[in-house]
């Protein structure tokens, strides 16, 4: 018995020193007023040794993404970063610094690891340095450092970690790191904001209320070219990676690119300006010459000219602010100079932005060259019933294009002078015929499929009523059938104005809880499907209205990614058409073709034949391709705005 008491008071003392040895103690953050810490501040200014994606400079962690412990000691509050690496502060009138620094206790304790030679270096005014605090941090030491600085006076700390021999195992750790500051709490910059004179730093303005000034740089750039091969555009920097500097200024925002060099920006119809300082970046030296062309292009092919001119070593800047309203494709370009190359012209779209107002629009968008390929711009999907007079306006993109058509069916001939494929429709089935476009001597041609049918879900357009300038977001059960007898009693149900639609905001505030469509309960007491019941009666067809998105124009819920369910529902009351907005959704040509599709398909799987009319307004060009998508399209705004002005004279 005793031998098991004193075997047990053996292993019990034994445990208890384990646990001393291991036991860590945990540092709370130093909190008050005027207390800045230093993880608060842009960490992503800092450099560090990046070991293939694996360290970083974290927030209250180590490199690693670990607990920040140092020599026993897990400090809730700190930076971790691997060496080399280097913090510039802007001290803003800050006075002390403190901070806890060893390498992390999770690191490496092996030879040569571990082993970081650092420096706190204060910079005054007139750019004196002054070491403040330096020595080596090792893992295998015994105690942290402790780092007590007066920062009093100066305009810069510089803190550098410099690996030993190796860089490995570099995990340096700043535990409890704050400033004091009085009035403005000092700021991580990058190492190049040194020294940069503040009146001589350019931002972009603020916009004039009700527009939005829409950075160059915020565009898809890598849809831009450049001449310097292997070298790309590059946003808010030069094409060498540098800040944006134009004859001392720095400039905030613009792209970096090389002559020669294009830009093509498609305005989407609610851009009024354009403004940049083009110039060559002050990086080049006395080197470099090009020219520049800003111009215009419009729908029918037509350019012109904006601004033109030379930049060169004497002349390195043109402010460049052009009116571009009312015109489809802005293009800025730059070729060699006088001297025949492109040495040097590291060419500065500087301050670049577009001036836009929101009017429920898509945002202006870089294109390609390749994009632009196309040398039609008309439709190259037709329809017809058969027996009818068809007509098919042919455009190219270029005004100076010659045209001809060829392969027609039995029953169409070519007009030449207004560029018309016209006649009568002959029997059904699919056609082709080839359209032939003649620019500078060399002939392409493409291909339009023609089909003919009597079967065509909607061979002519409709009229009918859209709700929203009449009433906007107020439409009801009651409003809807006034319309309908108003219709009736002024006559415009004989004269062929058949169809009623609902705008936006006929919904609830969301959908119901199996994701279904529901109806304002307030303003639509009974359900939709009595007032479907009521329009029906009178002849007439019903419909109503989404977007292609999460969110409608006015903020309901939308059908994207609820496209079966929204079209079940729609099918069970009996809703004919459905107006398919495009508010809150991407850009590009291939996203708007693909959610339409998406609910035209499941538009036909429903089984009703609820019609799908997309209301687009031009700016992806759907009269190209939305007759492969769905039965009608809405091109543009004045679509809309028309069908308000017929339903605020209806309710007259």
């Amino acid at each position: 018995m005793k031998r098991s008491l004193r075997f047990l008071s053996t292993f019990l003392l034994a445990f208890a020193s384990v646990c001393t040895i291991n036991a860590q103690t945990s540092s709370p953050p130093t909190t008050g007023d005027n207390i800045c810490q230093l993880n608060s501040l842009d960490l992503n200014t800092v450099t560090y040794f990046n070991d293939n994606g694996k360290t970083a400079v974290r927030a209250n962690h180590n490199t690693l993404g670990g607990d920040l412990v140092i020599k026993g000691t897990t400090y809730e509050s700190g930076v971790g970063t691997h060496a080399d690496s280097k913090f510039v502060v802007k001290v803003n009138g800050a006075t002390k610094f403190h901070a806890i620094i060893g390498i992390d206790d999770g690191a490496q304790n092996k030879a040569d690891h571990g082993i970081v030679n650092y420096s706190f270096t204060t910079y005054d005014a007139n750019k004196t340095a002054t070491v403040k605090a330096s020595g080596t941090i090792t893992r295998a030491e015994a105690d942290a450092t402790t780092i007590d600085l007066d920062i009093a006076g100066s305009t810069y700390l510089v803190i550098n970690f410099d690996k030993g021999a190796q860089a490995w195992a570099d995990h340096v750790d700043l535990g409890d790191a704050y400033f004091v500051y009085e009035t403005t709490a000092p700021e991580l910059i990058a190492e190049s904001k040194m020294w940069v004179d503040e009146s001589k730093i350019v931002n972009i303005p603020t916009a004039e209320e009700g527009m939005e000034n829409i950075p160059l740089s915020s565009l898809e750039i890598s849809k831009t070219t450049s001449g310097w091969a292997g070298h790309a555009p590059k946003a808010n920097k030069t094409i060498d990676g540098n800040d944006i500097k134009l004859n001392g200024y720095t400039y905030t925002s613009g792209v970096g690119t090389h002559g020669p060099s294009q830009i093509i920006i498609k305005l989407n119809g609610s851009v009024t300006a354009f403004h940049a300082v083009l110039g060559l970046d002050d990086e080049t030296g006395a080197n470099g010459n090009f020219d520049y062309n800003v111009f215009v292009k419009g729908e029918d092919g037509n350019t012109k000219s904006l601004a033109t001119g030379t930049i060169k070593a004497n002349n390195r800047t043109a402010n460049i602010d052009v009116d571009v309203n009312g015109w489809k494709y802005l293009y800025l370009e730059t070729t060699n100079g006088s001297d025949g190359n492109n040495g040097s012209d590291h060419v500065d779209w500087a301050n670049a932005y577009l001036v836009f107002q929101d009017q429920n629009s898509t945002r202006p968008a870089i294109v390609s060259a390749e994009e632009l390929s196309s040398k039609l711009a008309c439709a190259t999907t037709v329809f017809s019933q058969p027996g009818v007079r068809f007509m098919h306006k042919i455009r190219s993109t270029n005004p100076e294009a010659k045209l001809s058509v060829s392969n027609l069916p039995d029953g169409l001939s070519w007009n030449e002078k207004r560029h018309i494929v016209e006649g009568i429709a002959g029997a059904e089935g699919k056609y082709k015929y080839n359209v032939n476009i003649e620019v500078d001597g060399e002939t392409s041609t493409e291909e339009v499929d023609f089909t003919i049918s009597k079967d065509l879900q909607h061979p002519v357009p409709f009229m009918g009523w859209l709700s929203w300038n009449a009433v906007q977001s107020e439409v009801s059960e009651a409003i809807v059938k006034q319309v309908v007898d108003l219709f009736i009693d002024k006559g415009l149900y004989d004269c062929g104005w058949n169809t009623v639609m609902m705008d936006d905001w006929w919904h609830a505030n969301s959908r119901a809880a199996d994701g279904s469509p529901q109806p304002n309960a307030t303003r639509f007491p009974n359900g939709l499907t009595p007032v479907s019941e009521y329009v029906h009666n009178k002849g007439m067809k019903f419909g109503l209205y989404t977007d292609a998105a999460n969110k409608t124009c006015a903020g309901a819920f939308g059908s994207y990614g609820s496209e079966t369910i929204d079209a079940e529902t729609y099918a069970k009351w009996k809703i004919d058409v459905v107006k398919c907005d495009y508010c809150n959704a991407p850009s590009d040509v291939e996203t708007a073709k693909t959610r339409y599709k998406a609910l035209a398909d499941a538009f036909e799987k429903a089984g009703y034949g609820t019609m799908l009319y997309i209301c687009e307004w031009g700016v992806r060009e759907p009269w190209k391709w939305g007759a492969e998508v769905v039965a009608v399209v809405g091109v543009s705004h004045k679509t809309c705005a028309t069908a308000g002005r017929v339903a605020a004279q209806a309710l007259v």
